[in-house]
C-alpha cells in the first residue's frame, strides 16, 4: 500500500503527463524537482524562478495536492446583462459588412 507521500507524487506525476498550461507545468516541474531533493538554487537556475515560486508552490500542493497548481483565475464577469447581450448581437448580425 503507497504511502500518503507517495500517492502524491503519483498524481504530481499524472499531472505532469497531462499536458498542463505552461504556467501549471513549470509550477508543478518546481514542486516535483523540490520534492526529489534538488537545492533550490538549481532549480532556480534551471526553471528561472526564485526561491519565493519555488516555496510557494510547494506549500499550496502539500495542502491541496495538484489542486493547489491549477491556475485559478476565472474572468471578468461580465458588464451587460442577457437582454443587452441579445440587443448588441441582434445589432451587430444587421450589419451588412
Amino acid at each position: 500500500m503507497k504511502d500518503r507521500s507517495e500517492a502524491k507524487m503519483d498524481a504530481l506525476n499524472a499531472f505532469l503527463d497531462g499536458n498542463p498550461d505552461p504556467r501549471e507545468y513549470k509550477r508543478a516541474l518546481a514542486v516535483k524537482m523540490a520534492l526529489q531533493g534538488y537545492p533550490y538554487v538549481e532549480i532556480m537556475s534551471l526553471l528561472n524562478v526564485c526561491a519565493a515560486f519555488i516555496s510557494k508552490w510547494k506549500s499550496n500542493f502539500l495542502f491541496a495536492g495538484v489542486e493547489g497548481l491549477k491556475l485559478a483565475y476565472r474572468g471578468f464577469p461580465g458588464r451587460l446583462n442577457p437582454e443587452q447581450k441579445e440587443e448588441i448581437i441582434t445589432w451587430l448580425q444587421q450589419r451588412n459588412y
